[in-house]
């Protein structure tokens, strides 16, 4: 998988983009595909026209698309992703929430990559184990891709490892 980020920030340079995208590489490299049978890379792209169509997705020029904007968003959220009504998938990293709440960009960053590769379709329900004592019992859970750096201390209690 390639995943295409996009810089629309007035705030980060390229150059600093790109040395987040290396030590995002190294991270998907070393610690998700030995554990996940698969990975990808993340590529910083230029932009194409003045602002991202998420409808089109014009600036995608991989498997999927990550943007880092300036500003903030109504949901309140650091970073999404989510896949447009082509079911291709994109991420937004909001570089002014980010910063609102003492923030690295970079984890926030991080944590949208590594989401984006383990669920891009924005976590679709899974079939996930038998419960004891009722073999033709399967539990329905949503998919979610939990791993060392993410903010959720309890992530380990709330996720299921799917392999």
């Amino acid at each position: 998988m390639i995943i295409s980020l996009i810089n629309r920030s007035k705030t980060v340079t390229d150059e600093v983009a790109q040395t987040v995208v290396r030590a995002i590489n190294r991270q998907i490299t070393q610690d998700f595909a030995p554990y996940w049978s698969f990975g990808a890379t993340l590529r910083l792209e230029g932009a194409i026209g003045e602002h991202p169509n998420l409808e089109s997705l014009s600036d995608m020029r991989g498997d999927a698309v990550l943007y880092l904007v300036d500003g903030t968003n109504s949901i309140g959220a650091t970073g999404w992703h989510t896949t447009n009504y082509k079911d291709i998938p994109y991420g937004l990293v909001f570089l002014g929430l980010c910063e609102e709440l003492h923030e690295p960009w970079s984890i926030t960053l991080s944590h949208e990559a590594l989401e984006l590769l383990g669920d891009p379709m924005g976590n679709p329900p899974v079939c996930s184990f038998t419960v004891p004592y009722r073999t033709s019992y399967e539990a329905i859970k949503q998919f979610n891709v939990c791993y060392i750096f993410s903010s959720d201390t309890l992530c380990q209690s709330y996720c299921d490892f799917v392999m």
